[in-house]
């Protein structure tokens, strides 16, 4: 058989004679900064190349490494100029750089002139009643201000996500939320501004430093409130503060109704104002909320060291058909005095949780269940059997809260570990007795118990009752978890 030899021309092809869809296979292979040399090589391959580069935005905060010139300006400048390209941004992420500064200091960045003239003179042409203070704000060299400016013209945006350093003062992010989404003349467009942007914004997650000792000097409830306007949104990761008043400030005369938000984590807001809250998100179905007592804010009549359990459950009563999993923490902050246990309490109880007929997923400390007093309560209210509803499919009992209670007796894990194996042992009795713990938690199939401290502090006592548990969930078929410190292990053992 004769071979044929190719010559050099026969086999190699141009990469530009590849279509469409080959190229983006090659261009998916790509880091950002190689997407980026790979637009200013030729027009063909830079319009190939813009959509990955673009698709995916992160942002960083670093006193150093941008001295001189911040990234968001000439993103700012890029769009504004392009408008093409602002519409291949899909996630945008404002992340904390390795050098990041002092941690109260108001965020002021540097700014070229260039971009600066750009900005005013965007800012200037929307006529927005606020664009003097705005404008004011740019000169300043405000990060506020330009994040502002760049979240105006995301008509595509999908995912929104703003650390400490971008989400420490949103004062103008707000003003344009508001003028963008609850303005009372939407059919009046604002000039620059496309009447769609942030319409697709699906998850929008903020941070802020932890710690009362870094709490903005006013409540940020009014800042966080526009984001459940959002007409497409989904998920919702917000530390929002309690209001100065009894109510809470929306924008508009009527709270909004957020249809397509699934899950809402909420960080701060304490139960009085929940309610007032949860109306507006008729479809959740997942609910992350932490209880926080502060001891040195007392501005706040809602900060108290009472779990307020009589405002928390009827709180929930607009997603007894819709919510399917459930997530409640608890922390008590001491951060500027010596540790000092506050007498908490517990008021009320946790039974009418048992409405939540679709409720899947639970996860809940184990005192807003039993209370802190000790002997546990015999009522029946204060018993697990008597708390969870037959829908649940995983349950994880915490031990939030153990350490902070101030009490005239060393506080006793032993007696409230007992609360769970009771509680077990109701179910295999009632599986002997041919009931069937699948009549009682027909879907339950895990158990996680989540405990502080190291494994070499348990007591022997702590270690029978873990045993106890262990073997009572095997009899009711229940797979076992528990983490301690850094003990983890299966079946109590």
């Amino acid at each position: 058989m004769q071979l044929t030899q190719l010559t050099t021309t026969q086999m190699t092809t141009h990469l530009l004679d590849c279509n469409e869809d080959v190229l983006r296979l090659i261009l998916d292979y790509l880091s950002q900064g190689d997407l980026y040399k790979v637009c200013l090589v030729h027009p063909q391959l830079r319009y190939l190349a813009e959509a990955p580069l673009y698709s995916t935005v992160e942002l960083y905060y670093d006193e150093q490494k941008y001295s001189t010139h911040h990234p968001i300006t000439s993103l700012t400048r890029t769009v504004l100029r392009r408008p093409d390209l602002a519409t291949l941004i899909r996630s945008l992420s404002c992340l904390p750089g390795e050098h990041t500064g002092e941690i109260l200091k108001v965020q002021n960045i540097p700014v070229c002139e260039t971009d600066l003239k750009e900005a005013l003179s965007f800012v200037e042409k929307t006529g927005l009643p606020y664009r003097d203070t705005w404008m004011e704000e740019l000169r300043l060299d405000t990060l506020d201000a330009y994040l502002a400016i760049l979240l105006s013209q995301l008509p595509r945006l999908r995912r929104l996500y703003l650390t400490h350093k971008f989400s420490q003062k949103t004062d103008l992010i707000t003003l344009v939320l508001r003028s963008m989404l609850c303005d009372s003349h939407p059919k009046q467009p604002i000039p620059g501004i496309s009447s769609t942007s942030l319409h697709q914004l699906q998850t929008v997650s903020l941070d802020r430093f932890p710690g009362h000792y870094l709490s903005p000097s006013s409540p940020n409830t009014e800042n966080i409130l526009p984001f459940f306007y959002l007409p497409s949104i989904q998920n919702l990761y917000l530390p929002i503060d309690d209001p100065p008043t009894p109510t809470l400030p929306w924008p508009t005369p009527q709270p909004p109704t957020a249809l397509t938000l699934r899950t809402l984590s909420l960080y701060h807001l304490r139960e009085a104002h929940l309610a007032a809250l949860l109306t507006a998100t008729p479809h959740l179905h997942t609910l992350n909320w932490q209880w926080r007592f502060d001891p040195d804010i007392t501005t706040d009549p809602a900060n108290t060291p009472t779990v307020n359990l009589h405002q928390l459950l009827p709180a929930l009563t607009p997603l007894h058909s819709t919510l399917t999993a459930l997530h409640i923490h608890a922390s008590c902050l001491y951060t500027t005095q010596p540790f000092i246990p506050f007498p908490l309490s517990i008021h009320g109880t946790m039974a009418p949780l048992t409405h939540l007929a679709n409720l899947r997923t639970l996860t809940i400390p184990l005192v807003f269940v039993t209370g802190f007093a000790l002997p546990l309560p015999t009522h029946h209210e204060h018993t697990l059997a008597h708390c969870l509803p037959p829908s649940l499919e995983a349950l994880t009992l915490t031990d939030d809260l153990y350490v902070d209670i101030d009490t005239k007796e060393p506080w006793d894990e032993t007696g409230h570990a007992a609360a769970v194996r009771d509680w077990l042992a109701g179910l295999a009795a009632a599986a002997e007795g041919g009931d069937g713990v699948r009549v009682v938690m027909p879907r339950l199939r895990t158990l996680g118990l989540v405990m502080r401290g190291e494994d070499a502090e348990v007591c022997e006592g702590e270690r029978e009752v873990r045993r106890e548990i262990g073997e009572l969930a095997r009899a009711v078929g229940v797979e076992l978890w528990v983490r301690r410190g850094g003990w983890e292990g299966e079946g109590g053992e």
